[in-house]
């Protein structure tokens, strides 16, 4: 029989985080490496050109991703592990934000409609933006932040790994020439359907999660509550994704495919930032004692990854890839401090603006620094196409890594800028 999550035993806090990093550390890799694993292979079959135009379907669906997670993954999270000693008000929480995150799925999907049945260039490839929206599904079915926030994902890890390994297999198996290039959408986003169909069966037998009737008066709360974090954390595509479409705007889809390579690749190094952080994320909400050791963790990791990255990026396109990549190496070089910045951000922008309740001053931080990297990449890409596009990310991700840092730097100076001391 099912229990309530917190009538379940505690644990030390040292086991908790170990436990949370490896499950974060397998769920981050499985969603990371599973398209590294493929790209090699893609590459061959595919070829850049076609690369390109997968890769430019999936980044307008990242949009609509985005506007689905509506910053939930950081606002529900801090909910959850505020309430989670109260099983009706982690059941209401839950409740609120999955009717909230479903209404906004089924409004994106009636823009997305109409988007391919208008514009003839998306018209032309529908089934392919069609196969590639099904994903958004699988984030909807997938409450990675009501497991953060219960501090309890070893479950979601196992079944998750499974359901997308898989898929991931089934890429090898179904995808046998250039004409299936249609398909590579779909096969990544079943893999996330079957992962949330698995999750909510864990949500239900575990947590004892029963429906909790939910009115529009709590969805409207919700979206205002996150409605800070959702611009901090939607904005950066202005610099980060838009760059993939501006490439398919202004460049070839070759170039599109060796950029998407790069950044394929980079995202991996990526990811341990994103481990750590949302491993410590929950407990700096509950003991923010903890910050200093996160700090070192997360800065040390980027750093290492950094110099690593740079290092063996001709090694890397030599190995995985094919010699209609060799522009990647460059790429890989210009984005190659990419995982120290990151964690830099995660650092001092999520792990501290937000744990502080800076919300505000975070969303305008990120604000300013997305619209000056768009401002950039429209510059910069039309005149160097992907080197263009690596430069204008690299460097907007360096400003915010800056701006983070300097707020972090006048709010500890501020013995009333913070609410708990370091």
């Amino acid at each position: 029989m099912a229990t309530d999550a917190p009538n379940q035993p505690r644990r030390s806090t040292r086991r908790t985080l170990v436990e949370n990093l490896l499950s974060l550390a397998a769920f981050q890799a499985i969603a990371y490496l599973a398209p590294l694993l493929t790209l090699p292979y893609l590459a061959r079959v595919l070829g850049a050109e076609l690369l390109g135009v997968v890769a430019f379907a999936q980044a307008l669906v990242t949009y609509v991703r985005a506007v689905v997670e509506y910053g939930f993954k950081l606002t529900a999270t801090r909910d959850i592990a505020a309430a989670r000693a109260d099983p009706q008000a982690v059941r209401r929480i839950f409740c609120a934000v999955t009717l909230t995150r479903a209404l906004l799925a089924a409004a994106c999907l009636g823009v997305f409609a109409l988007l391919l049945a208008l514009v003839p260039m998306f018209r032309a490839e529908a089934l392919l933006y069609l196969f590639a929206f099904v994903v958004v599904l699988g984030d909807l079915l997938i409450p990675v932040w009501f497991f953060q926030g219960m501090e309890d994902m070893k479950f979601i890890t196992v079944l998750n790994v499974i359901a997308r390994t898989l898929f991931t297999l089934a890429v090898f198996v179904f995808i046998r020439e250039p004409g299936d290039y249609v398909w590579v959408p779909l096969l990544d986003s079943l893999g996330f359907v079957a992962a949330g169909l698995f999750s909510m069966a864990i949500v239900v037998r575990r947590f004892d999660m029963r429906w909790v009737p939910v009115g529009l008066a709590e969805v409207r709360a919700q979206l205002k509550t996150s409605f800070s974090v959702f611009v901090t954390d939607f904005v950066p595509n202005l610099y980060n994704n838009t760059t993939i479409l501006l490439l398919g705007l202004f460049a070839s889809k070759a170039q599109v495919g060796t950029f998407t390579a790069a950044a394929r690749i980079v995202d991996v190094a990526i990811s341990p930032a994103y481990v750590i952080s949302r491993t410590y994320y929950p407990l700096l909400n509950r003991d923010f004692s903890h910050f200093r050791r996160f700090q070192a963790y997360v800065l040390g990791a980027g750093l290492g990854l950094s110099l690593a990255l740079v290092g063996a990026s001709d090694w890397l396109v030599d190995t995985f890839l094919t010699a209609e990549f060799e522009r990647t190496k460059l790429l890989l070089k210009i984005l190659g401090p990419s995982p120290l910045l990151i964690a830099a951000v995660v650092c001092y922008g999520t792990n501290y603006l937000l744990v502080q309740r800076r919300d505000q001053l975070y969303m305008r931080l990120t604000l300013a620094v997305s619209l000056l990297g768009f401002c950039a990449a429209l510059v910069l890409v039309p005149w160097a196409a992907e080197a263009g596009a690596s430069w204008s990310l690299v460097s907007s991700r360096t400003l915010l890594a800056l701006v983070c840092l300097a707020a972090f730097l006048r709010l500890r100076g501020d013995p009333d800028g913070h609410r708990r001391a370091t």
